[in-house]
């Protein structure tokens, strides 16, 4: 129920920059350390699965031809990401690709 209960506050939350392990586990009245443990056992870490549910956000909104004006930067920082650099190695880490091939198709 916890586990459940995390990943929607991380879905409802993974826009706000400021969004950490330490947060996530206050807003659960939990330590770190506890909210950790939780998540060992399923082999993905809190401080991952916020990384994961914005990148995945990203590459919704990337897709998105209602949002092709927006820039891939303004994206990136509506889901947290507010540094452009920081965010185009990490979108390149995980896709293998920059976020402006994975926009168009390239």
């Amino acid at each position: 129920v916890m586990i459940a209960a995390v990943e929607i506050y991380l879905r409802d939350h993974h826009a706000e920059p400021d969004l950490d392990p330490p947060r996530v586990a206050a807003a659960h009245w939990v330590s770190v350390r506890r909210l950790h443990a939780l998540f060992e056992p399923t082999g993905h870490p809190v401080a991952a699965l916020i990384r994961d549910e914005r990148l995945a956000a990203i590459r919704r909104d990337l897709r998105d031809p209602a949002l092709a004006h927006r820039s891939i930067a303004r994206i990136a920082a509506s889901h947290g990401l507010r540094n452009p650099s920081a965010f185009a190695r990490l979108f390149r880490s995980a896709e293998g690709i920059t976020p402006r091939e994975f926009r168009t198709g390239s």
